[in-house]
């Protein structure tokens, strides 16, 4: 996925975004739908489940619960930096196509 561009983009993918300072979260984006330009994706918020409990340090792992989602749709403009595609769902936070792992959030600040 080098070479990735926005066409290749397709209803469906999942996007990850990992945001935060002392206290780290995930949030996960599913692509309702994709502009005829490639250039828009309309999207929703996925929950997500953790894998277990916290550790000592706070820390779980989660991931996203397919087809449950959170909120209303939104569209943002799809970017791409260094060959890989992303949108900012919000100012703190960049979502890229989600490589299929869970991933850990630390609940401790």
């Amino acid at each position: 996925m080098h070479n990735l561009t926005t066409k290749q983009i397709r209803p469906g993918d999942i996007f990850v975004s990992n945001w935060g300072y002392s206290m780290t979260l995930a949030s996960f984006y599913e692509v309702a739908k994709v502009s005829a330009s490639g250039k828009t994706v309309t999207y929703r918020a996925l929950r997500k489940l953790a894998l277990g409990p916290e550790d000592a340090a706070g820390s779980v792992k989660v991931m996203p619960v397919a087809g449950e989602y959170e909120g209303a749709p939104r569209s943002r403009r799809l970017k791409v930096y260094d060959g890989r595609a992303f949108f900012t769902p919000a100012h703190h936070e960049n979502a890229y196509l989600w490589d299929g792992t869970a991933q850990t959030e630390n609940h401790y600040d």
